[in-house]
C-alpha cells in the first residue's frame, strides 16, 4: 500500500464520538462508484442474510453515481421500484414545512386530459423496460436504502457509525482508509486487497455472510475503538511515501543478481533515456501527442504532426534510444 489520505479525514478525540454522530436516518453507509463491480450484488446477498437472521433488513445510505445506478436501484427496491415507506431519497425537512409548489400539477377543479394511447412501438418498449434486469429485482420486499448521489467523503465525517464495503475489485480502496481515519467501524471482506487494513482494530473482516451479520450487530451495539497515533500515521502520505521508497529499494543481493544477468546496463540505459528524452525533439513530440504540450509551438519540426503515424513515432524514439545506448 503506497497510498495516503488527506488530513481532513482524521478525527480529533471529540468530533467523532457516538454522541456527535448526526445522521437522522441510519448508522450504516457506503460511498463509491455505483457499479455492480463494486460489490452491490454481494451487498444484496448480505442484506438477505441479515433479514434471515434478524427478521429485517439493515438500513443503509449509499453515496455515489455510476452507469449501473438505475439497475442497482431496481435491484434494491424490487419490481415495485419504490423505496420503503418512510425512506426518502433526499434528507428530510426537519421543520416539517413544505412550501414547494408543484407547477406541473393540474389546478384544483380543472379537468384532467386523458392520456394519449401508446403506439405499438411504445408498448413494446414499455414491456421491455418492465422486464427485470437482475434476479434481485424479483424481490417482494424493498431493501431500505437511500441513494443520495455524489458527495465529498470528508463531509460525512461524524455522521455515520459503520462503513460497509463489499468490493473485491480494489487494489486498495481509498474510501476504506478514509473511513478508518474518520473513526468508524469498517466492515470489509477477507480478501488480498484488504490485507493492509487487518492491522486496524476498528476494521472487522468477514469470510462469509454469517460472519458479516455478527460483525454488523456488534458494530451497531458498540462504539468503535479509538485510532492510536501510530496506526493513524500509517494512513498518511508521509508513511505511504516511506513504504514506496522501501518497496522500490534494491538490495545488495538484487544488485549482484542484476549485474550478473545484465540488467544493470539495461537499467542504466533506461534511466539515461528517461532523463534526456524530454529535452529532445522526440520527447517534446511525445508530450505533444499524449499530454497536449504546446512547447516550442513556433517550430513546426517539433510539432506532433511530423510523425504521420504511431509507427513513425516509435521508430524515431527507438532510434534515439539506440544512439544513447
Amino acid at each position: 500500500n503506497v497510498h495516503g489520505i488527506r488530513n481532513d479525514f482524521f478525527c480529533s478525540s471529540s468530533d467523532c464520538t457516538s454522541k456527535t454522530r448526526s445522521s437522522p436516518h441510519c448508522q450504516v453507509y457506503f460511498i463509491g462508484k455505483v457499479l455492480w463491480e463494486k460489490g452491490f450484488d454481494k451487498l444484496l446477498d448480505l442484506e438477505a442474510m441479515y433479514k434471515k437472521k434478524t427478521g429485517h433488513f439493515f438500513e443503509i445510505d449509499i453515496y455515489g453515481s455510476g452507469p449501473d445506478e438505475t439497475d442497482i436501484k431496481r435491484a434494491f427496491y424490487g419490481r415495485e421500484r419504490r423505496q420503503p415507506e418512510g425512506i426518502s431519497s433526499v434528507p428530510s425537512n426537519d421543520s416539517g414545512d413544505d412550501e414547494s409548489i408543484d407547477e406541473t400539477a393540474a389546478p384544483t377543479g380543472s379537468a384532467t386530459l386523458p392520456a394519449a394511447p401508446l403506439s405499438k412501438r411504445e408498448k413494446i418498449s414499455s414491456i421491455i423496460e418492465d422486464l427485470p434486469r437482475s434476479r434481485y429485482e424479483l424481490r417482494k420486499f424493498p431493501v431500505p436504502a437511500r441513494f443520495l448521489g455524489r458527495r465529498d467523503h470528508a463531509q460525512l465525517k461524524g455522521m455515520y457509525k459503520v462503513f460497509v464495503n463489499c468490493s473485491r475489485s480494489e487494489v486498495l480502496c481509498t474510501t476504506t482508509a478514509e473511513s478508518v481515519a474518520m473513526g468508524n467501524w469498517v466492515i470489509i471482506p477477507v480478501h488480498e486487497s484488504n490485507n493492509f487494513f487487518s492491522r486496524f482494530p476498528s476494521v472487522l473482516m468477514y469470510g462469509n455472510p454469517t460472519e458479516f451479520v455478527d460483525h454488523l450487530q456488534h458494530a451497531l451495539k458498540n462504539d468503535p475503538p479509538k485510532l492510536s497515533e501510530a496506526l493513524a500515521r500509517e494512513l498518511t502520505w508521509e508513511a505511504a511515501t516511506e513504504r514506496f521508497i522501501e518497496a522500490a529499494a534494491v538490495t545488495k543481493r538484487e544488485a549482484r543478481r542484476n549485474e550478473r544477468m545484465g540488467y544493470a546496463a539495461s537499467d542504466a540505459r533506461s534511466a539515461k533515456f528517461h532523463a534526456e528524452f524530454g529535452a529532445k525533439k522526440e520527447g517534446i513530440a511525445f508530450k505533444g501527442v499524449f499530454l497536449g504540450s504546446e512547447e516550442d509551438a513556433d517550430s513546426s519540426k517539433l510539432r506532433p504532426s511530423v510523425w504521420k503515424s504511431a509507427n513513425d513515432f516509435m521508430a524515431a524514439a527507438s532510434s534515439s534510444i539506440a544512439v544513447r545506448g
